[in-house]
């Protein structure tokens, strides 16, 4: 499931690119939610909610949300 939505992810950034709603250095970094090895990614973000031994600092969850936050809000108005 994580694989199918952060491809998911991936063709969003893709497509909010193209409509130009971001740039390209927002969009490579939304791009990045696709690699699971990041701190930035679907996968890791599917363990802090999933998971009861991942267990994310605030500040690890402010930056990532720092870093997302257009991008998920860009969704959420699509």
């Amino acid at each position: 499931m994580t694989i199918n939505l952060a491809n998911k992810a991936g063709k969003v950034a893709a497509d909010l690119f193209a409509k130009k709603k971001i740039d390209k250095k927002y969009h490579d970094e939304c791009k990045r939610l696709q690699n699971g090895g990041q701190l930035l990614s679907v996968a890791t973000v599917n363990r802090w909610v999933h998971s009861p031994r991942f267990n994310p600092s605030p500040q690890h969850v402010t930056s990532m949300w720092d870093s997302i936050a257009d991008f998920v809000v860009l969704c959420i108005n699509a």
